[in-house]
Order: C-alpha cells, then structure tokens, then sequence
C-alpha cells in the first residue's frame, strides 16, 4: 500500500465511535486444499505448479486474519478515485491500487479480448452440459459439488481451474452466480490463462470492500 500525505480530516465511512469488533470470514485455505487435494490424487498437482496460476499451488498455506481485515476495512475512507481502494491509518491515507494488487497477486491484468475473440472463447457448451445439468446459471456451491464429483482427469482439471477462479479470485459465497462464461474459457488453456482474471479479481476486491461497509453501517442502523 502506497501512504500519502497526512490528512487528519479524512472522510471515514463508518466513523471512529461506531466501530466494534469482528472478523471477516476467510475460505480461500479451505478452497485451495480441496483443490489440492483433487489435484494429487489424479496426479495433476505437478501441471498446476507449473501454469499460470502456480503461484496459488507453490505458496506454502498462509494464515489470513479475518479480525485484522475487519479492522482495516473499518477504515475505509471515501476516495475520489473509484479505481483505488483508500484506509485511514496511523494519520495516514494508504492506497491499495490495481498496481499493488497486481504485484500480490502475479495474475494478467491486460486487456478484456475483443468482441470477435470473446465469442469464440464461449462456443463450447460441453463442461456446462455434462456435469451442470446444462443450467443457464450455476452457482458456486454446483460447481464445487461438480469438481469433486468429476471423475474425468483432464475435466477435473478443467473444473478445478474454474472452481479456483470462482472461490479464490472472485471470493464468491456458495449461493452465488458464477461467471457461466468460463466453462467454455477453461476448454482452451492459452485462452483462459490469458484471460483478465487479475482484473476482474481486483474489481470483485473493490466490491467486497464497499458490500462489506454497507453490511456493517446498515446493522448499525437497525
């Protein structure tokens, strides 16, 4: 996080006298050993270690502090750029910013592909037809209960693939929609992989962040 300079005025969203404690519940360990799991008992944890999402596999387990995350997002304070998250701390302004989040994270923040290159990454219907029961939308919980059911080594694969795009990049709570569009990405690696999955995980970030603060001011109210 990048500190500017001090501003004792600033705007915070819930203000100092109306924070508790809590804890933000964390499910990416839980997710990532699933996954793991899965992975080595179809011998395809050496494949993961080395594609483009490595990072994920090759990181030993890492302990979040929900009660620290709560704390920070306490903080939050009004910025003037949509594009970058800002906490008050210590008499400073700390921005988190896609460049930050990107070097975190070392997942592809380039361009979303065109229109002509967008259809046809989403012509395959296959994955969503034999395990989703050819649904038009599918939520997280269906596609972990599809991942650990699956039988098929390379759909494991696949699968996988999505169920860590769904639960680690995107955070989504099992009864969530996913993003249908990915089932056809995953059928192709090099498109998937070059996918945007750095952006749109910074987005979903950023709207947590905001859902997050909505949740608390509105039992505050109540």
């Amino acid at each position: 996080m990048s500190p500017e300079k001090k501003n004792q005025k600033s705007k915070l969203l819930v203000p100092f006298e109306e924070h508790f404690p809590g804890r933000v519940t964390i499910k990416g360990t839980t997710m990532m050993s699933k996954i793991k799991e899965r992975f080595e008992k179809y011998d395809l944890l050496e494949k993961a270690k080395q594609c483009s999402f490595k990072q994920f596999f090759l990181t030993p387990p890492m302990q979040a502090s929900g009660v620290l995350i709560h704390q920070l997002l306490l903080r939050k304070v009004k910025s003037k750029n949509p594009a970058e998250l800002q906490f008050f701390t210590w008499d400073s302004n700390l921005r988190f910013r896609l460049g930050e989040f990107a070097l975190i994270m070392a997942l592809n923040f380039g361009k979303d592909p065109d229109v002509v290159k967008y259809k046809s990454m989403t012509c395959s219907m296959r994955l969503r037809e034999t395990y989703l029961n050819n649904e038009a939308n599918v939520r997280s919980g269906e596609l972990e209960a599809a991942f650990l059911n699956c039988e098929e080594k390379e759909d494991i694969w696949k699968l996988g693939l999505c169920y860590l795009v769904d639960g680690l990049l995107m955070a989504h709570e099992s009864s969530t929609k996913i993003l249908m569009d990915m089932l056809s990405f995953v059928e192709n690696e090099e498109d998937f992989f070059n996918y945007p999955w750095g952006r749109r995980s910074y987005e979903r970030t950023s709207v947590y962040a905001l859902d997050y603060l909505k949740s608390l001011v509105l039992s505050l109210e109540s």
